[in-house]
């Protein structure tokens, strides 16, 4: 009787086990689908928010069928396709419509995979590009800048030897990649290289918006972009008359130091060695918060696979590269 009692007793905790895994799994999983459904619902009222906005945008670069809707909704769809982490253009259709995302947008039926590289075409004379910059300068209204930094991501080429307006550059290399090298005997200072294109971005370093970006061949030295980014923000935002410019050594030139001065600002900007000796970074207090660049960089590379992207000329990068800032701009900057 005392090992049959025992026998029992042992299968009833065995019994008490196996029921309370197979609740809790059923929660995780009820709470994995509850979270995708919300996280679908939202994705749904934010590109309905965005599509009159698009179809403007649409309409102004020449796309008037349907008052711009019917091009504007494929703007939103680019978007909605980096946000969720999608690569592939026919199993992106699927979701679209599996998830009612599709009807939510306006299309009256499944979407044609062939309908996101005609729209990548259409969105080649800059419309999506002007459509991000609306939305950054509406997000920043009434709103004065006080920290403004610029800083640059790589966007490796896809096609290697195919692509026309990829070039081969340097780039400066990660911290864990200095750190192998530190381990390995190697100079840290060693600069990499990187064939395609990078995308530099200007960004309100208090909020982590960025204001505007461009897309160059990745032979251009990150300096450069910084005379047409600057003073696109100064004429679209409301600068603080004693605001910081925060830069790596990178930017490190009489010409942008005087350029920043002269706009009554204050240039905290790295001192570049210039291969001599480490770069000397400014002892301001808020050259730390230079790291909401940093960080952004790795969202728009981990999250919205900015630099996989498999388009060929630096007109469908570009394209690539603003669906990926809409989809950042949806996610944290969209309420």
């Amino acid at each position: 009787m005392g090992d049959r009692t025992s026998a029992n007793d042992q299968f009833c905790k065995i019994d008490v086990y196996t029921f309370s895994g197979a609740a809790a799994h059923w929660s995780q999983t009820a709470t994995c689908r509850l979270v995708e459904q919300m996280k679908i619902y939202e994705i749904k009222n934010k590109g309905v928010a965005l599509l009159r906005r698009a179809a403007c945008i649409a309409r102004i670069y020449g796309h008037p069928y349907k008052r711009g809707m019917m091009v504007g909704k494929n703007f939103i769809a680019l978007a909605i396709r980096q946000l969720c982490g999608y690569n592939n253009d026919e199993k992106f259709a699927d979701f679209l419509q599996e998830t009612g995302i599709a009807e939510a947008l306006g299309y009256k039926r499944r979407p044609n995979s062939s309908l996101f590289s005609k729209t990548r075409r259409y969105a080649e004379d800059g419309a999506i590009t002007a459509l991000y910059n609306e939305l950054a300068k509406e997000e920043c209204r009434g709103k004065v800048l006080r920290l403004i930094g610029e800083d640059s991501t790589d966007m490796p080429a896809f096609y290697t030897e195919k692509d026309p307006d990829a070039r081969l550059g340097h780039r400066t290399q990660k911290k864990r990649e200095q750190q192998l090298n530190e381990m390995t005997g190697k100079d840290k200072r060693e600069k990499a290289w990187v064939f395609g294109y990078k995308l530099h971005l200007i960004q309100d370093c208090e909020t982590g918006l960025p204001l505007t970006g461009i897309v160059l061949p990745a032979n251009v030295h990150d300096s450069q972009p910084f005379y047409e980014l600057f003073p696109y923000v100064e004429e679209n935002f409301a600068i603080q008359c004693d605001a910081k410019f925060l830069g790596d050594s990178a930017y490190d030139s009489a010409s942008i130091r005087n350029m920043i001065r002269d706009r009554r600002m204050k240039d905290v900007i790295a001192v570049n060695g210039r291969g001599h000796y480490d770069s000397e970074k400014p002892k301001d207090e808020d050259y730390g918060k230079r790291w909401s660049l940093e960080q952004r960089n790795s969202v728009l590379e981990m999250v919205y696979n900015l630099p996989t992207s498999r388009m060929k000329g630096i007109k469908r990068t570009i394209v690539h590269a603003f669906s990926c800032l809409l989809a950042n701009f949806m996610e944290h900057f969209m309420d």
